[in-house]
């Protein structure tokens, strides 16, 4: 048992629970799939979801998964955090993103008036 934290890289059910619940990703060492949770019903989902090339059905199905899992309950949310954020009033580009469960992608973030 840990207790431990994810969150998805971009938006997709892709970043975080093939890597958390695929049971062919179960090691010896260095094992993202905690719940050590190997179900073949689980692993043939993610397969199915892979091929997938039309994203809103990609999504559905990963939302369907999800639950699918939840039901054999491998694991037990603790939490789920959102971040509340203030920018300066110089501040241009900062918006928050999904990518970054709701952080600032600061890739597009600088100042509005450079010489201010």
């Amino acid at each position: 048992m840990a207790v431990t934290g994810w969150c998805p890289d971009w938006a997709s059910g892709a970043t975080f629970l093939p890597p958390l619940f695929d049971g062919r990703n179960i090691t010896s060492k260095g094992n993202s799939n905690l719940a050590q949770i190997n179900d073949k019903a689980v692993n043939a989902k993610i397969d199915e979801i892979a091929q997938m090339t039309d994203v809103e059905q990609a999504n559905a199905a990963y939302g369907e998964l999800d639950k699918q899992i939840m039901e054999l309950a491998p694991v037990v949310p603790l939490a789920y955090e959102k971040l509340i954020l203030v920018n300066g009033a110089n501040i241009a580009g900062a918006y928050q993103s999904n990518s970054y469960s709701g952080g600032i992608d600061l890739v597009s973030v600088g100042l509005a008036k450079p010489t201010k």
